[in-house]
């Protein structure tokens, strides 16, 4: 007992485990060759963590542009004064100080083609950038001029912040109205891939289309994967309940806090969590107790797991009061 599963078989079987599939045997340095000794292991690893956490000093001009464009912060005092009422006296002060070539500096921008954006009406300017708390969005038409604008645009912030695109972990969607020889172009200037979509951002579906089956199929194929590596183990009934609670369950949160899944593939992910409850070392056994049962709390005879159903519908209320309290809010 004072062991718990620290001196059990199963125990000894996973750190055995876990230590083969954790060791390193060899490693391709930064010229190509494989080192096998571990002398030159660790000098092949220590090479590569100096490279990754070494940056280049940013050009001194370049520093110097950016901390200029840094708005210093706003006193109490200042603050007070900006937060007054609106007077015309106020607005008419405010008006005349405008510096009267500011806008002429945009259209001039705009007639040379560096500026274009995208215009949402006869009436209203047209909208070059958006900026948010950790996104910048910059519109532009898909031609050969603005790619280059942009890729000049990130050379000069990678050479005042040190900061350098992982070209290898980016990609690119163009419109399928640019005819395709133009978006192999674009591509090729800015050096990232070309992909039709993005299939997912922040794990979540980045597009949603008519089957949602197939859609949520990554869930799936996640919580098969953890099964499938637990069940050539030693594990206890114990076991299997806290993977349950703790991985299984928690694999589907994230997107039932956005999106209703389907009853039909709600039912196939309980179904395996059931089939890994009751099944041991791949063979299949009887399910003596239905999965509903099971989920009741210890205290009315069940083992407290969750039913994915109407835990879905708990998640997606948050987002339904956020729009009864919030219905301006574009996020919730």
């Amino acid at each position: 007992m004072t062991d718990s599963d620290n001196n059990t078989r199963f125990f000894h079987a996973s750190a055995t485990s876990r230590r083969r599939r954790n060791e390193i045997r060899k490693i391709k340095n930064s010229r190509g060759e494989w080192c096998s000794e571990k002398r030159s292991v660790r000098a092949a690893l220590l090479e590569h963590f100096q490279g990754i956490f070494t940056s280049e000093h940013p050009r001194e001009d370049f520093m110097e542009m950016v901390v200029n464009a840094i708005q210093p912060a706003v006193t109490t005092e200042m603050n007070d004064r900006l937060n007054q009422p609106f007077t015309v006296e106020r607005v008419k002060i405010a008006t005349f100080n405008m510096y009267p070539l500011n806008h002429l500096v945009q259209m001039a921008a705009e007639r040379r083609n560096d500026i274009q954006g995208i215009a949402i009406s006869r009436t209203a300017p047209r909208i070059s950038h958006l900026l948010f708390a950790d996104d910048t969005i910059i519109f532009g038409k898909a031609n050969e001029a603005i790619v280059h604008e942009l890729k000049s645009i990130l050379d000069i912030y990678g050479q005042a912040s040190g900061q350098r695109i992982n070209l290898d972990k980016s990609s690119i969607v163009i419109s399928p109205n640019v005819e395709d020889h133009q978006r192999h172009q674009i591509a090729d200037i800015l050096g990232v891939q070309l992909i039709a979509r993005h299939d997912k951002y922040l794990g979540l579906p980045a597009v949603v289309g008519k089957s949602r089956r197939e859609l949520f199929q990554s869930l799936r194929d996640r919580m098969w994967s953890r099964i499938e590596g637990w069940e050539s183990r030693l594990l206890s009934q114990a076991g299997k309940g806290v993977l349950i609670k703790s991985v299984l369950q928690s694999i589907p949160i994230y997107v039932m806090s956005c999106f209703q899944l389907l009853k039909t593939f709600i039912h196939e992910l309980e179904s395996m969590m059931a089939n890994f409850w009751w099944h041991s070392m791949g063979t299949r056994r009887i399910h003596w107790i239905a999965w509903k049962e099971l989920c009741q709390p210890n205290d009315r005879g069940g083992l407290g797991f969750q039913q994915l159903e109407p835990f879905n519908i708990a998640l997606l209320a948050k987002q339904g009061w956020t729009l009864l309290t919030r219905p301006h809010n574009l996020v919730g």
